[in-house]
């Protein structure tokens, strides 16, 4: 995952956060840490993009909808489906 890190550093810096190619490996990476059991940070990554994306396209882009999802299974894949609900 250094490498995922250090993509998503180097896209911030060189695009912005709101380009949509930063968003992609900012989600990349949020699914390696899930993958790898690391959900706290997973989910912060997650929300992460999901704000950003909102910020950046507005509610009706398909990079907010994207982020809803991921965001959701990573919820659902955790614990209760009660926490995939709200968003």
């Amino acid at each position: 995952m250094p490498l995922l890190e250090k993509a998503l550093r180097l896209r911030t810096v060189v695009l912005g956060e709101r380009h949509q190619d930063t968003l992609s490996v900012l989600n990349d990476l949020a699914n390696a840490y899930h993958f790898t059991g690391r959900n706290g940070e997973a989910l912060v990554l997650h929300e992460r993009k999901l704000c950003v994306a909102i910020a950046a396209f507005g509610l009706d882009h398909d990079q907010v909808q994207s982020a809803l999802l991921t965001l959701a299974l990573a919820y659902s894949d955790m614990g209760p489906e009660s926490e995939a609900v709200p968003i």
